[in-house]
């Protein structure tokens, strides 16, 4: 058991770093292309275009969304320290597992409740009320794989918490 968890120890933050760079780095450029020709069209030709507004809100969604397992990842995410700095040993390893196991039941249910919705809109082929109107399911399928994804951290998080406690 422990190889298979040392394997997917080594496998889960390399492909969540790979896909919160990818995309990531190409919601960033095609957002900052977006921006900019916005900003051009705007105050330079006095033609503001009706898609910038709607695909920065779809764009900005994917990347919030895609990037949160591997913000917890890198442990870069935020915490109030007031007291859990003070925690040492067990005690830490004891309230990592309580917080993990927190957050997995809120991702869990995230993740089917944002499932059922994203098959709704897919089934529907809902559309954005803005001019382009672009399909809602991409967007709404994102949070779905995000909340997933971050579930998939939590647990391989609490089981190092779990390994952690074992050990002391």
């Amino acid at each position: 058991m422990r190889k298979v968890f040392s394997i997917l120890d080594k496998i889960i933050p390399k492909a969540f770093q790979i896909i919160a760079l990818w995309f990531g780095g190409l919601c960033i450029i095609v957002l900052t292309i977006g921006t900019a020709w916005e900003v051009i069209a705007r105050y330079l030709f006095n033609a503001p275009t009706s898609w910038s507004i709607e695909l920065t809100e779809h764009l900005m969604a994917i990347l919030t969304f895609l990037s949160g397992a591997f913000v917890l990842v890198l442990d870069a995410h935020v915490r109030a320290d007031a007291f859990y700095r003070k925690f040492t040993g067990k005690t830490k390893a004891s309230v990592d597992i309580f917080i993990y196991f927190i957050c997995i039941i809120y991702l869990g249910t995230l993740t089917w409740q944002s499932s059922l919705y994203s098959r709704h809109l897919l089934a529907t082929w809902a559309r954005s009320s803005g001019g382009v109107m672009l399909p809602l399911f991409p967007a709404q399928f994102t949070a779905t794989l995000g909340a997933f994804f971050t579930c998939v951290e939590c647990l391989r998080k609490m089981v190092h918490s779990i390994m952690a406690l074992r050990e002391e």
